[in-house]
């Protein structure tokens, strides 16, 4: 079975919104360290390799630019909640995620990963709370759901939505390790960023 993919090419890493530039339509990825960010970015792509995977947290400092088809992009924010740094670094971070998601006329939607196996943390709560109130269009991904045992997998939906307060239709399942959901989410970003 062929699996959706979507294009994806390294564009820049940008240390400040105003370096992102001009484009149609952006999506971005925002999650806690080592929730599995480059990994789903990877298995959207279908390569291993496009974005840098590590088994230390924080290692995304920047805004990570993807360049997709027809002008459109992919951004992969820092990951909050850990890093190695000054706490004058860690703000800068979070300064940068805040502005850069308040300030893009062209961000048309928000994927923010929590992991299946964790669950969402208050950081994650935070998150998706500070989305709803600033009007920012946003979906959760469940990352890391082969590491649940199968029988756990079909309540994972109602576990999270019921922690995070959504319905369990704005929550999507994946394994990027196995595939799972990966189809369903490449459609769903291709869907946002008028592919």
């Amino acid at each position: 079975m062929t699996l959706a993919r979507l294009t994806l090419s390294f564009l820049k890493s940008a240390s400040a919104v105003e370096q992102i530039g001009f484009c149609e339509r952006e999506v971005a990825i925002v999650g806690r360290s080592n929730v599995g960010k480059s990994s789903l970015i990877n298995a959207v792509a279908q390569q291993k390799k496009l974005a840098q995977t590590s088994k230390t947290p924080g290692r995304t400092r920047n805004l990570n630019v993807y360049q997709a088809p027809r002008e459109r992009l992919l951004i992969d924010c820092p990951g909050y909640g850990f890093a190695r740094g000054p706490v004058s670094d860690q703000d800068r971070w979070s300064w940068l995620i805040e502005s850069y998601l308040t300030s893009r006329a062209s961000l048309a939607m928000v994927y923010v990963c929590v992991d299946a196996y964790v669950g969402p943390t208050s950081l994650d709560i935070d998150m998706q709370t500070w989305l709803s109130e600033n009007d920012i269009p946003h979906i959760i991904v469940a990352t890391k759901s082969d590491q649940l045992r199968p029988s756990e997998r079909s309540f994972v939906g109602k576990k999270l939505s019921e922690a995070l307060s959504l319905n369990p239709e704005a929550i999507l399942i994946t394994s990027s390790r196995e595939s799972f959901g990966i189809d369903h989410i490449v459609m769903h970003m291709k869907t946002n960023l008028g592919l």
